[in-house]
């Protein structure tokens, strides 16, 4: 799926960017012209900040504030509470850059807010130790103190410890004997959505399926699952690390 190969690239350049971000640099990584259709957790124009951010080159931070315009605006048109907190962790970092500390403030209390009631640790906590700063202002001003305190000790964690911290302790994968085991990669990107409690009109539009063919899927799903509805689908898929 040729289509898809933006998303993998994008993916490559973050590995490279939190493990050799002289290798990244080298990459010469640049997000496609084009956005990329589907909602992935990973996207390109995301990426493409985070390497600009990583270059500090100052004459590249209005380039990169107006990526994370074209983001923003996408996301508020999806209604994606999870891109957006991560555009304005990510604008927050390109003010701080740019010297901005009132604006840098303002735009991160806009990702804590929302990142603290749903508990979106990771988000925040992917964005890199240079929050640590602004994350404690945050704090001493009262806003979110218990949350920016989790963030900021993920932070201060060894890579391999953080990464217990914000993902919890492993969970034992389905076996190959396990229903679970037997879904598709079709099945679970369904499922995904289904997390995200799209219809099946709006799943079908996003893979561009059918309706039939998303029914036919979550039937499948529920009965490989063990389970009868929507919600109940997406707790069992989260118990089993699958979303």
């Amino acid at each position: 799926m040729f289509a898809l190969t933006p998303v993998v690239d994008s993916l490559h350049q973050h590995i490279l960017l939190e493990n050799d971000p002289q290798a990244a640099l080298a990459a010469h990584f640049q997000a496609p012209e084009v956005p990329v259709s589907i909602e992935f957790w990973e996207q390109p124009a995301l990426t493409d900040v985070r390497t600009m951010l990583t270059r500090g080159v100052s004459g590249e931070l209005s380039l990169a504030e107006r990526e994370l315009a074209g983001c923003r605006a996408n996301a508020s048109a999806r209604h994606s509470l999870r891109a957006l907190i991560e555009v304005e962790t990510l604008q927050a970092l390109v003010y701080a850059a740019q010297g901005d500390e009132v604006l840098a403030l303002a735009s991160l209390r806009r990702a804590v807010e929302p990142a603290a009631s749903g508990g979106a640790l990771r988000l925040l906590a992917d964005c890199g130790q240079g929050l640590a700063g602004l994350l404690q202002t945050l704090a001493d001003a009262g806003v979110a103190p218990g949350f920016v305190r989790q963030v900021l000790a993920v932070l201060n964690q060894p890579a391999t410890l953080a990464l217990a911290a914000v993902t919890g302790p492993r969970r034992k994968p389905p076996t190959s004997e396990e229903p679970a085991a037997t879904l598709t990669n079709r099945k679970i990107d369904v499922l995904a959505l289904l997390a995200q409690r799209m219809s099946d009109k709006e799943i079908a539009e996003r893979l561009v399926l059918s309706p039939e063919t998303v029914k036919k899927h979550t039937a499948s799903i529920y009965r490989k699952l063990g389970v009868h509805s929507r919600r109940a689908a997406a707790i069992q898929a989260r118990l089993l690390g699958l979303v």
